[in-house]
């Protein structure tokens, strides 16, 4: 943990300032930003002021504003080692590594206590170790009530439907099976950061995951992906493009496996995914060509998190097989706030609508509700209900499910 506040001449505090500093004790940085803006203008030459706006300013990402504040501080007061350490933190963040390096130099050159000498140490190693290695793992359990109707997954989903399609269409509906299941993630991810101020990073990452049912065992799912792409990060957006490579099993046996063509462009809080994907079934003709737009915006409210995303995907089949060629559209509405004792709490909307060139129509909608706890610095506990409706005038893909899960996650 960085030390306190040392080396301020004494102000007097106003009102304003203080509230800010309880808003900003709060969680809530953006109303403590305007607070403590409020305040400089009452006293521009207040070094304390400038610093809590340029603490506020990085919580909220607005870097450059982070910057100027900091250095104000600096001007005012020279030896402000604490500000020093701030300054490199936010470069560290732009891209800025050689003035990074600089101002967290200047704190060890200062003779700080023990603990903040190794946070430095650990901070410039980060900036001579760019090439970096990270591990996560998981794993989870729950129950579901209906595992026999159509996945979540839109590969399974699909798959089942032909399974069904040799019935009778008015007459047939599956029966409910209900099992409890366990889960496993591991995701390996190598990061290249290279340039100043943002500049090109390279990411090359591979997932597996597995899902096993304790009473259906048809139904495991273990999935294999990799992917690798190059980005572009400037101060207020990011461009990437990738490609990615994946493999799905279903009852231990090959489904599909797919490739896709990725690119990612975002702009504060504007952001446009498009994808190519080509997919191929195994021991099947569902050969086909998909292709993929989001649009989303996102937006941070002190404690609260507003994501609105809407979606277009068209799928046509290579060989016009029954049940493939479709259009797609979908909305998703998620709301996130942060809640005490680093719990944080989410509710996502998720409904898409799906029109098929046969004589079909779906419409999917899911409602999820999860609970977060971080517990240290790498470990995380979820707590998760989703309620899946999905209805259509093709009676074999017309069920209802809910699913009750866990999962306990660890960070390398």
């Amino acid at each position: 943990m960085f030390y306190t506040l040392i080396l301020f001449p004494m102000h007097l505090i106003s009102s304003t300032f203080q509230n800010g500093i309880n808003s900003y004790r709060d969680g809530d940085y953006q109303k403590a930003y305007q607070l403590f803006q409020d305040s400089f203008l009452e006293d521009i030459d207040n070094p304390k002021i400038s610093f809590y706006i340029g603490l506020s300013a990085f919580k909220l990402k607005l870097y450059d504003e982070s910057v100027i504040a900091f250095q104000r501080v600096l001007l005012l007061d020279e030896n402000h080692i604490r500000s020093e350490l701030e300054l490199g933190r936010v470069y560290i963040v732009v891209g800025n590594y050689k003035e990074a390096e600089k101002r967290l130099k200047r704190v060890l050159e200062s003779n700080p206590p023990d603990s903040v000498r190794k946070n430095v140490e650990r901070l410039l190693e980060s900036i001579d170790n760019r090439d970096t290695f990270n591990l996560h793992f998981a794993l989870g359990g729950g129950f579901e009530t209906n595992i026999n109707a159509s996945p979540e997954t839109e590969e399974l989903r699909d798959y089942l439907s032909e399974q069904y399609s040799s019935f009778n269409r008015e007459g047939f509906r599956v029966q409910k099976k209900s099992s409890p299941f366990h889960n496993q993630s591991l995701d390996f991810i190598h990061n290249l950061d290279f340039g100043e101020r943002g500049g090109f990073h390279l990411q090359n990452s591979l997932n597996i995951f597995n899902q096993s049912y304790t009473e259906e065992s048809d139904y495991n799912i273990l999935y294999l992906g990799a992917t690798s792409g190059v980005s572009y990060i400037d101060r207020n957006s990011r461009l990437s493009l990738s490609g990615s490579a994946d493999k799905i099993y279903y009852g231990d046996s090959p489904l599909l496996h797919s490739y896709s063509l990725i690119a990612d462009y975002s702009y504060l809080y504007f952001n446009m995914h498009i994808k190519h994907r080509w997919k191929n079934y195994k021991n099947s003709d569902r050969d086909s060509i998909q292709d993929e737009v989001i649009l989303s915006l996102s937006k941070g409210f002190g404690k609260n998190l507003f994501q609105a995303s809407i979606s277009r995907i068209v799928e046509d089949s290579l060989n016009k097989y029954r049940f493939v060629d479709k259009s797609e559209n979908g909305v998703r509405l998620i709301y996130k706030r942060i809640l005490p004792y680093s719990i944080s709490g989410t509710i996502q909307f998720f409904k898409r609508f799906i029109d098929y060139k046969e004589d079909r129509d779906d419409r999917y909608s899911s409602y999820l509700l999860s609970i977060s706890k971080a517990i240290g610095k790498d470990l995380s506990l979820d707590l998760t209900y989703n309620y899946i409706e999905n209805s259509s005038n093709y009676i074999p893909v017309k069920y209802n499910k809910s699913l009750y899960s866990f999962g306990l996650g660890y960070k390398f």
